[in-house]
């Protein structure tokens, strides 16, 4: 068995698909075949997808052709940021997690931004991950630069005295960074 490490982090929509996989081939590896396995059966995993896709509709609603992808992209940042608490238990994950959800780690954040600025508005993003630090984050592309984007750092979470998990639900902080 292969653990599939990055492969969530390039296509939210396969959030069903298992990190292990099973690996055949010929001896001369000619030939090989990788073998998924799946969380979700194949109805389930369709539907689940329509309901991912139509909270990212919900984020995308009040964007307007005369927006800038600078506004699209802020617009998709605080609604995700309002929108979806930070999982203290770490259990959630996935793009389906923090947008049905409401509820993810940095890689559900960052999964989610992707999904909804490159494949439902057209605009360059990608997720950056370290192991190092165990985080995730985005790059945007606008105009000719790459910006970091982190919506886990700009979302307002913290522990409180008492030791409670506290979302900062309707507070946005932002900090844009170029590389």
């Amino acid at each position: 068995m292969l653990q599939l490490k990055y492969f969530y982090l390039s296509e939210p929509e396969m959030f069903y698909v298992d990190r292990t996989v099973a690996i055949q081939h010929s001896n001369d590896l000619s030939n090989v075949i990788i073998c998924f396995d799946y969380v979700y059966s194949k109805s389930k995993a369709e539907k689940m997808n329509t309901k991912m896709k139509a909270a990212a509709m919900k984020a995308v609603e009040r964007i307007t052709d005369d927006m800038t992808s600078v506004e699209k992209a802020l617009a998709v940042h605080d609604y995700i940021i309002l929108n979806c608490s930070y999982d203290h238990e770490e259990k959630d994950y996935t793009a389906y997690d923090c947008l049905v959800k409401k509820s993810s780690v940095c890689q559900g954040y960052s999964l989610a931004f992707m999904y909804i600025m490159r494949d439902i508005l057209g605009i360059d993003c990608t997720v950056v991950f370290t192991d190092t630090q165990n985080h995730a984050w985005n790059a945007i592309k606008i105009g000719k630069h790459w910006y970091h984007v982190d919506l886990t750092s700009d979302d307002p979470t913290f522990t409180t005295a008492e030791g409670k998990a506290y979302d900062g639900g309707g507070d946005v902080g932002v900090c844009p960074r170029r590389f």
